[in-house]
């Protein structure tokens, strides 16, 4: 058994397939199946099963890459280890996003890197939709995500807060000046939609669904800020969370919802079975422990 097989080995699991495991390695489909087939001969089991053109990972696979991610983890952090006792550098903290929350990760990490004064801090930001953000963490692609409630097992939360919705019309909008509007007024109404594999999507579907009103979609979008562009251009108007600041930073008009709908739960998320780095878990630590969160939503 070498390191290399075990590097092929979570590729493979991550892809579920050797066509694009092969790809994302840079080897040959016959160098995997070499390293994979002398590996389950050295362990006397089988790591996968075909169906048809992918894998899946057998029991005795699953339980086996439970514990190829933590030891590759280990060799990951001991390697930053050593190097950061021959050389100092600073803290990396991987952190994804929803895009919907940039104001509140941005202004979070403001606030709790201030007192950083030697900078030992650095951040490598990320968005992302809520699915691929919980795969990140699962796979230790990140170390931690801003989202909304996990619902992959093996992710840890903490609630952060609560986002309200707000209805965006352009500026010149004949309802810019109404302050707030209910949600009937979208009935037939020209609209821009989150895309259909966006979790937001069917939380919004919900919501018009049950007050029975069934806007015109007019386009779509899996990107945040695509859908703010649109309602500026006067394209449609559409339902967002909503943020700070959003009148200086677009030509539009947030309304308030007059109906009474439940505002979107807001989370810190990590791999509840990953041991993260003492920089990072201090970071982290400090944002369970904060009690204000809500200010930045």
């Amino acid at each position: 058994m070498n390191l290399q097989q075990l590097y092929y080995f979570q590729k493979i699991a991550e892809c579920q397939q050797y066509t694009q495991a092969a790809k994302e390695l840079h080897v040959t489909q016959a160098t995997l199946s070499y390293a994979i087939s002398n590996l389950e001969k050295e362990l006397r089991v089988r790591l996968f099963e075909r169906r048809g053109k992918s894998v899946q990972l057998t029991e005795c696979g699953k339980a086996y890459l439970s514990c190829v991610r933590d030891a590759l983890q280990a060799l990951e952090r001991g390697e930053q280890m050593v190097k950061d006792m021959a050389t100092p550098a600073r803290t990396v903290i991987k952190l994804d996003y929803l895009e919907s929350v940039k104001h509140l990760t941005l202004s979070m990490i403001a606030d709790l890197s201030a007192g950083d004064e030697e900078q030992q801090l650095r951040f490598e930001l990320s968005h992302a939709d809520a699915s691929n953000i919980e795969q990140r963490l699962i796979r230790r692609e990140t170390d931690l995500g801003i989202s909304t409630i996990p619902v992959t097992e093996g992710i840890a939360s903490r609630l952060l807060g609560y986002q309200d919705n707000v209805i965006v019309v352009p500026k010149d909008h004949p309802w810019g000046k109404r302050g707030s509007v209910p949600l009937s007024v979208l009935h037939e109404q020209r609209f821009i939609a989150y895309s259909q594999d966006c979790v937001i999507r069917g939380y919004y579907d919900s919501i018009l669904k049950s007050v029975h009103v069934r806007p015109e979609i007019f386009a779509e979008s899996r990107i945040h800020s695509n859908i703010l562009d649109m309602v500026s251009y006067g394209m449609g108007v559409s339902i967002v969370p909503r943020m700070k600041g959003l009148e200086e930073r677009y030509d539009l008009v947030p309304l308030s919802i007059q109906d009474d709908i439940p505002p979107r739960s807001i989370y810190l998320l990590w791999a509840e079975d990953a041991v993260l780095p003492p920089g990072v878990e201090h970071f982290r630590q400090q944002i369970v422990e904060r009690e204000d969160l809500g200010q930045y939503l």
